[in-house]
């Protein structure tokens, strides 16, 4: 990805962490604990989500479908999987990179100042404005959330007090402000008409049906589109703690942010594997707070539309959207099953949700994105090319468990050994991962999946089955 220029945050503005498919196939893809499923069809391909990272239960019945695009000589584009979020992939077709972003009514992020002051500034009341989080969803003003700059979240959503964090926690306490962030709110708009893809025709009900309606739109830095349907004060704090926890992960974890983002906007390098012959690279992201998860989020590889049009000779470059999607609800903190309530057990619904808006955020992007990881690799890299395929065998054994243990892994024990999220988080997804790993540990190839993803973790022999090491 290429960043625009812009100045690092100042110290006061980001504190570091502590410690530093086959072809049109309905592919199926689930995490542990709770499923959901997010499909899309498009004519000649079809597109699905999967999920992930879900609750500590392991009854997983997720359906997710991905397909790839067929090409002329029978090749395709990647499939999906999911995430202790849900992922959903799909194949999109060859394309340019000239189109632009439809922006309207563009503000950006480039002011000094939030209207609830900053935490290491003085004010003109003196000491103490953000010496303590707040654990409830501020108000907003009908000119504060038209202005779309975010401005007005107050410095008590991020800071935190002696008593308002455990040990490790600091992500969850990590100040953040908007100076300099590369944010730019584009309008209402469809997400045809954000430009996130390469043609204006890739969302409609027929296809990645989730996204097809208006959605105010944003875009952080040159690549990543937050989409929320709503625009009230939870909309906005949505986006929010999505930039703050992009932001982050670039600054405090820049090798996990290089290999899942930076990197895979670039083709692989290298040949493809024998019968294959295209490869796919992540043009840009999608980030959208709806309730399409069952869970807290799914995501799938969107299908550009473009080679299924023209009914293409021969492509053998797709440009590709991972679309993440958040449920906008279960993160909300009410349900004692599901979402942030379980992970977190607040008494205070407002305090569970921001407790995983500033924290645990971050952990799900990463966990989305190691399934779309997957996508990106199918054609040329033959562990990820297995496990793209097993999405869509009925016969594989441990079918979702596997790639959600590999990828719950590579999330958990980057963040365990780099720092900034605390146990309560942590523990709670282990549950999960150990449930799945049991599984996993009962099928014949486990011997041979070991072989191929197995390394000492040096923190615990639960996370030794991993994806890839994000360090």
């Amino acid at each position: 990805m290429v960043q625009r220029s812009r100045p690092l945050p100042r110290p006061s503005t980001l504190r570091r962490a502590l410690v530093g498919a086959a072809s049109a196939l309905a592919l199926v893809a689930c995490a542990g604990g709770e499923t959901e499923q997010m499909t899309a069809s498009d004519g000649d391909s079809a597109s699905t989500s999967t999920s992930s990272m879900t609750s500590a239960s392991t009854s997983l019945a997720t359906t997710s479908v991905t397909a790839g695009v067929t090409t002329s000589d029978g090749g395709t584009t990647d499939g999906g999987t999911s995430d202790a979020t849900t992922s959903d992939s799909g194949t999109s077709g060859a394309t340019t990179d000239d189109t632009t972003s439809a922006s309207s009514d563009s503000a950006t992020t480039d002011a000094t100042t939030s209207t609830s002051g900053d935490t290491d500034t003085d004010t003109d009341t003196g000491v103490g404005v953000c010496e303590a989080a707040a654990w409830e969803v501020p108000a907003a003003t009908e000119a504060e959330l038209a202005a779309h700059d975010l401005q007005w979240v107050p410095c008590e959503m991020t800071v935190c007090g002696p008593d308002d964090a455990d040990p490790g926690q600091a992500l969850l306490c990590a100040d953040f402000a908007l100076d300099g962030v590369p944010l730019e709110y584009l309008g209402l708009l469809h997400p045809n008409d954000s430009g996130a893809f390469t043609t204006d025709d890739v969302v409609s009900a027929d296809s990645v049906a989730w996204l097809n309606s208006e959605r105010h739109t944003y875009r952080y830095d040159d690549s990543v589109y937050i989409l929320t349907e709503g625009d009230e004060a939870l909309d906005q704090l949505d986006v929010y703690f999505t930039v703050r926890a992009l932001e982050t992960l670039r600054l405090d974890h820049p090798a996990a942010y290089q290999a899942l983002i930076v990197s895979t906007e670039a083709f692989p390098e290298g040949p493809t594997l024998d019968g294959l012959a295209w490869k796919n690279r992540h043009r840009s992201f999608i980030i959208s707070f709806d309730t399409s998860p069952l869970y807290i989020a799914a995501g799938l590889t969107v299908l550009d539309k473009a080679p299924v049009d023209n009914k293409m000779e021969k492509l053998d470059e797709y440009s590709n959207v991972p679309a993440i999607s958040i449920d906008r609800e279960t993160i909300l903190g009410v349900d004692d099953k599901i979402g942030s309530r379980p992970i977190y057990q607040k008494p205070g619904d407002d305090e569970n949700f921001l407790r995983y808006a500033r924290e645990g955020l971050a952990d799900t992007l990463l966990h989305e994105l190691l399934h779309r990881y997957i996508d990106r690799l199918n054609s040329v890299d033959a562990a990820m090319n297995d496990l793209y395929n097993r999405r869509v065998d009925p016969d594989a054994c441990a079918k979702w468990e596997l790639e959600e243990t590999l990828v719950a892994a590579a999330s958990l024990l980057h963040f365990r050994k780099a720092g900034g999220i605390g146990d309560a988080y942590l523990d709670y997804y282990d549950v999960v991962l150990d449930a799945n790993l049991e599984i996993v540990k009962q099928c014949p190839d486990y011997a041979m999946w070991a072989e191929t993803f197995a390394s000492p973790s040096g923190v615990d022999p639960r996370y030794d089955l991993r994806l890839l090491d994000l360090e």
